[in-house]
């Protein structure tokens, strides 16, 4: 199967997870990446503003913020496909940006450099056992982990979790460690 038609068959039993399901999972997901090490060792946290299809990210940020963690999130750049991340310490230095995301206002809030970064929470729509995952397309976050040196991990259901699946590319580059509903796990 393509990776177009895996991504639309996930994206699909996404959208048909139930609210309260959903709550339940994300509880179960916050719950692995709060007690882990990947958590409580890095100060300074790469993330994305969650969109409605994704697992709600806005509880790990403000969990960041209370425990005085830096927090950046991404701008992308649309014409070369990479992204910038920008450290943000309040709603408000987030507005729409690239294709209707939520992006750091780069005109009030500061560039940091990718070494800086100690944990990337990495987004996706469908993984494998590998830890090679599928996103929405446009490769910005494969661009991004060519020489990025710290822990990256991804948040998903076991749902998501395709076992014994090859989809990865040459260009792909997998997460360190995947946390599911479950457990934490090292790849």
């Amino acid at each position: 199967m393509k990776k177009s038609e895996l991504r639309n068959e996930m994206i699909q039993k996404l959208k048909n997870i139930d609210v309260f399901e959903k709550q339940q999972i994300e509880e179960r997901l916050y719950y692995q990446l709060f007690n882990s090490s990947l958590w409580k060792n890095s100060q300074v946290i790469g993330i994305t503003w969650s969109s409605d299809l994704e697992w709600n990210t806005k509880p790990i940020i403000d969990l960041g913020w209370m425990e005085h963690k830096e927090i950046c999130i991404p701008k992308c750049k649309p014409i070369t496909k990479e992204m910038d991340f920008y450290l943000i310490n309040r709603e408000e230095d987030v507005l729409r940006g690239f294709g209707n995301l939520m992006e750091p206002d780069d005109k009030i809030t500061k560039r940091i450099s990718k070494s800086q970064i100690e944990l990337l929470i990495v987004p996706g729509i469908v993984f494998n056992n590998d830890g090679y995952r599928i996103g929405f397309g446009g490769g910005f976050y494969d661009r991004f982990l060519k020489n990025y040196h710290h822990k990256t991990v991804s948040l998903l259901s076991k749902h998501q979790l395709l076992k014994n699946v090859d989809f990865n590319e040459e260009h792909d580059i997998p997460v360190q460690y995947m946390i599911t509903e479950d457990k934490c796990i090292k790849l």
